[in-house]
């Protein structure tokens, strides 16, 4: 199987460095030139299914995408497994927030009202072992958001604590992966 992971394209909180977890923040006119041209870099790669997280940063970035790789967006599959961890109170707060810059690199701290990276990676490394198990010899994409990348590339590479949370790629930043 081939994985290609794409980070949602960028939205004003990305630009005011505020915290977007379980917010449902749209893309922006940058996040949808980011999208098109992720979109342009895929044109004519085959995909056998794209499978996108529910927030709309994530699907519109997929619903982009699509129709180069000759996917309907209607048969775009939503798995809520792949949304952004949800950071509770930190939600929309500055990022550089001293209580979430201590919290974000502690594994088994939950968010205040939020969740830990760890059933954030939980959640991803559930979906990836579903998708792998039923996806044999296909090319997937997966639309989601800069922690379940972060968890999704610990899934395939052994990664350092600081290295896990040091990994995050650009918006619209493409990830490749060999099963």
């Amino acid at each position: 199987m081939k994985l290609f992971v794409i980070r949602h394209g960028q939205t004003s909180y990305n630009i005011g460095n505020r915290v977007c977890g379980s917010t449902d923040a749209p893309l922006n006119a940058e996040g949808i030139r980011q999208a098109e041209l992720a979109a342009q870099r895929l044109l004519g790669t085959h995909i056998d299914a794209i499978y996108s997280s529910p927030l709309r940063r994530a699907l519109n970035t997929a619903q982009i995408i699509a129709p180069s790789v000759n996917i309907d967006k209607a048969s775009i599959i939503v798995d809520s497994r792949l949304a952004e961890q949800d950071y509770g109170l930190y939600e929309g707060v500055d990022a550089a927030t001293p209580g979430f810059q201590k919290l974000r690199v502690q594994f088994a701290c939950s968010m205040p009202q939020g969740e830990s990276a760890i059933r954030a990676a939980a959640r991803a490394y559930s979906f990836l072992d579903e998708i792998c198990g039923k996806a044999s010899g296909k090319s997937i994409l997966l639309a989601t958001h800069g922690s379940l990348c972060r968890a999704i590339n610990s899934y395939f590479y052994n990664m350092t604590n600081d290295e896990y949370f040091k990994f995050i790629p650009n918006n619209c930043e493409i990830l490749e992966y060999e099963v």
